[in-house]
């Protein structure tokens, strides 16, 4: 029913009796419980706007992509799963200092060579940075106190990395 789809918006909180088959292996990620209208798009950027602003998938083409600090007047704080999952344009992102969450598959499989991860970041999700065979750096600030497993897994070129004194859980 939905071939080469990748992201998926439902307000649905359940979706146990959607059939699988319906989509292919294209699909990365279905956003559940979401109030559609909060769902806005700024300059290549998707986002849902609450209390604060989730940027939950990037449309452009550009090789570097600047997360802002603010959008409709109120801060970015989230990058969504599977926000920019198989981007093979990007090769930097710059990162607000707003941001607390970096969410599960949020860049795998991009061309990002390197990145900077701001001292607002807490957490860094599942797979997160994975399969991004460009890679060579990451820089961690103090601050960062999780990085979960595998967020940085088949990086290849990342050979060295120094870890801040405020992680606490890998």
């Amino acid at each position: 029913a939905f071939y080469n789809t990748t992201l998926i918006y439902t307000d649905k909180d359940d979706i146990s009796d959607w059939n699988s088959n319906a989509f292919d292996d294209n699909l990365t990620y279905i956003h559940k419980g979401l109030n559609l209208s909060n769902i806005v798009k700024k300059d290549n950027l998707e986002c849902y706007i609450d209390e604060t602003v989730s940027i939950l998938n990037y449309t452009g083409d550009s090789k570097i992509v600047e997360i802002p600090d603010i959008i409709d007047n109120k801060k970015v704080t989230v990058i969504e799963n599977a926000a920019f999952f198989g981007n093979k344009t990007i090769e930097e992102i710059k990162i607000s200092n707003n941001i607390i969450y970096i969410k599960d598959r949020a860049f795998k499989e991009t061309n990002l060579v390197s990145v900077n991860i701001p001292s607002s970041v807490k957490e860094i999700g599942v797979y997160a940075f994975s399969v991004c065979e460009e890679l060579e750096s990451v820089t961690f600030n103090e601050g960062l106190e999780k990085i979960n497993i595998s967020a940085f897994a088949a990086c290849h070129k990342l050979t060295k990395i120094i870890l801040p004194s405020t992680l606490t859980t890998i």
